[in-house]
């Protein structure tokens, strides 16, 4: 029997409370009242420090660390302090592919092929910078360990991997898409990607405490890490150089800002890209791919607009870095020539990024520009459906992200329950919105999200209401009848090789009202990630979605009497 599933393209990360220590700050009288509101947030969501900046394109507004970069020898976080930037990484990758490209070296329209030998690639460099190439997500593989892989190896691998999805089909982000770039950087400018970062914009920009591996001189003070329970831990190195490792600090990231601000001046000398590219950097790539819905890509930026957030501010660019332990988030406002920047040094950090951030914008728009002060969450931006369906139309097994929920259709409303609890979705007859008012995650009530059943070129879809605006959550696919062989393979799993397990662990295949369903925990945090399965054949499968880490191949197999499950390079022996 054929079952139908929709599946979601977003990965969650669970958050956790703990508690701060807070180091000294100076602070001018005027920056209290912001800065009590930030240090109200780091204690809220346990984070241990943070720097954070605002800044126009000609003067610093506010520049201040608060909380430790290294408790036990009681060291504050200041302007000096490094902190591992994540994807960040990917803005400075995404610069020296458009210097190579104003120096005739490559052009964003070729095929990536052309770069590799005997590749098969058929996306753009620009396909690649805007994450529309359709390669997997990641390659676990390597990819958080004490002895990374070389990325420059891992376009072999992908050489010898099918495609994720079809090239611009939608957006699918891919660390591994910029690994490639890192490598394409190397080959066309004869140096290594760091030696090239380095010359063509740290040099320039005076970045002089910023690096990807290797730090540039010993006075460097790089934070700790403190994980949920306060407890320091060493983050290991992650292969993707171009796509994760870049470390930096506030005072040099405060000079890289307002570059990029006064990049807009048309009579801007010695800019590390010139107007014209810089325009090209900020265009959006992906009008026409009508998945993406308000998800709007640059080349390397993310681009806020109408309907999303910052709609109030007219537009924003920006990107931000999540590793396990550190989290920051760099956003831009051209047509204000404003911007803002927030690190942080634990595992809880990421909520606070985006509310301080939050906080470092209204403070700006109602103080500098009257804009008053503006709620964080949009709930409908008002865009009409038409006719409200009949609720019964979209009952059913929905995998939301990293989440399987189960939705019934009962008395005008659909309930809905998964591992961690259960809840309700309300109609909203204005425009078709089911509003989530009940139950929750974990019991906690209230208004929870936004959702949106609609169909696109004869297929059904949920979106929701995000940061971008209105974004994919899934896709309705047919789910091929599981064969007897994976029934055999059920239960849990260890790893089957000497691998660091502190990244992926517990991991099982289960069964979940009629599906297959691969859990894991990541970070050795108790609650599961959840992706779904659609068996191709009685030892394959893929991972259902569209979008990050969806389409991955998974495969089963018995080896001296033992039975054995491979996924992104990694093999698990069943226990």
């Amino acid at each position: 029997m054929r079952r139908k599933i929709i599946v979601s393209t977003i990965l969650g990360l669970l958050l956790h409370t703990g508690t701060i220590a807070q180091g000294l700050v100076e602070k001018s009288q005027e920056q209290t009242s912001i800065e009590g509101k930030i240090a109200d947030i780091l204690t809220k969501n346990g984070v241990k420090g943070a720097a954070y900046c605002a800044v126009s394109k000609t003067d610093v507004l506010l520049a201040n660390g608060l909380g430790w970069a290294d408790q036990l020898c009681e060291i504050p976080v200041n302007e000096q302090v490094v902190f591992r930037l994540g994807s960040i990484s990917k803005v400075f990758t995404a610069l020296a592919i458009l210097q190579l490209h104003e120096k005739n070296l490559l052009s964003l329209r070729d095929t990536v092929s052309v770069f590799f030998e005997n590749a098969d690639f058929p996306f753009t460099v620009a396909d690649l910078l805007s994450h529309h190439s359709g390669l997997p997500s990641d390659y676990l593989s390597g990819f958080y360990t004490q002895t990374p892989l070389g990325y420059q190896e891992i376009w072999k691998v992908l050489n010898q991997m099918p495609l994720s999805h079809l090239p611009r089909t939608s957006l699918s982000y891919s660390n591994l898409g910029y690994d490639l770039l890192g490598l394409i950087i190397e080959r066309k400018s004869g140096i290594s990607y760091e030696e090239y970062i380095r010359i063509n914009i740290f040099q320039p920009l005076g970045m002089k405490s910023s690096f990807f591996s290797t730090p540039p001189h010993e006075a460097i003070m790089i934070s700790e890490g403190f994980k949920a329970n306060g407890e320091v831990f060493s983050e290991p190195p992650m292969r993707d150089l171009p796509a994760i490792m870049l470390h930096s600090n506030l005072k040099d990231m405060t000079s890289f800002i307002q570059h990029l601000l006064r990049l807009d001046d048309a009579d801007t000398k010695g800019g590390i890209i010139q107007l014209e590219t810089y325009q090209e950097m900020l265009r959006v790539q992906n009008e026409d791919i009508v998945l993406d819905f308000d998800r709007k890509m640059g080349l390397g930026f993310f681009l806020y607009e109408k309907f999303s957030q910052w709609e109030f501010m007219g537009r924003a660019i920006g990107h931000g870095g999540d590793t396990y332990l550190f989290h920051s988030q760099m956003t831009l406002f051209p047509g204000h020539d404003f911007g803002v920047l927030v690190m942080t040094n634990s595992e809880m950090g990421q909520r606070a990024c985006e509310e301080i951030e939050w906080e470092l914008v209204n403070d700006y728009a109602s103080k500098e520009l009257g804009l008053g002060y503006h709620r964080r969450f949009k709930w409908s931006h008002g865009r009409m459906r038409g006719e409200l369906q009949p609720v019964s139309n979209f009952e059913g097994t929905y995998a939301l992200g990293t989440e399987i929920f189960h939705f019934k259709a009962k008395n005008g409303r659909l309930t809905y329950k998964n591992d961690e609890g259960k809840g309700r979705l309300v109609p909203d007859g204005k425009d078709g919105l089911f509003v989530n008012y009940g139950g929750g995650t974990k019991g906690r009530g209230g208004r929870q999200g936004a959702i949106f059943f609609q169909e696109i070129n004869g297929n059904k879809v949920i979106t929701g209401i995000g940061k971008q605006g209105e974004v994919l959550l899934g896709v309705e696919e047919n789910i091929n009848p599981i064969p007897k062989n994976w029934k055999g393979f059920l239960g849990n799993y260890q790893a089957s090789e000497d691998l660091d397990e502190f990244f992926l662990s517990n991991i099982s295949l289960e069964m979940e009202e009629g599906f297959l369903i691969l859990k894991a925990s990541v970070f050795g945090r108790k609650h599961k990630q959840s992706l779904g399965i659609n068996p191709l054949n009685d030892v394959q499968g893929v991972i259902l979605g569209l979008g990050r880490n969806s389409g991955d191949l998974i495969e089963i197999f018995e080896k001296d009497g033992e039975k054995f499950l491979h996924y992104s390079g990694l093999s698990w022996k069943k226990r």
